[in-house]
């Protein structure tokens, strides 16, 4: 979570979880839709009834608000994502400030 602070974006907290076995079988985009929505959900009480923006390195997610032909799961997911005022902003990975731990070489870690 990113929030402007004096002209800069600052990260507020960052989030992940494991995804569950079921889980690990969805495809990019879904599983890329799934950490939106979860994300979203978690910072609810912070989110609802302001507008915001959902930063992601995956284009699929930039039709999720419009597409009216998607699967199953995904349609469930727009429908409980309606009750936001929120824009998708596609960014590359290596300029994702947001996305920056998961490209993060532990090893650098493991020498120190």
């Amino acid at each position: 979570m990113l929030q402007k602070q004096e002209k800069k974006f600052r990260i507020i907290r960052y989030l992940s979880r494991t995804l569950t076995p079921a889980e690990r079988n969805y495809s990019s985009p879904e599983r890329e839709c799934l950490a939106i929505v979860h994300s979203v959900n978690l910072f609810k009480p912070y989110l609802l009834g302001t507008n915001f923006t959902v930063v992601t390195d995956c284009k699929a997610m930039l039709t999720l608000k419009e597409n009216a032909n998607l699967k199953l799961r995904l349609m469930k997911w727009h429908l409980a994502l309606q009750q936001f005022a929120f824009g998708i902003k596609h960014v590359k990975g290596e300029e994702n400030l947001g996305d920056i731990l998961s490209g993060f070489d532990l090893s650098d870690l493991e020498s120190k």
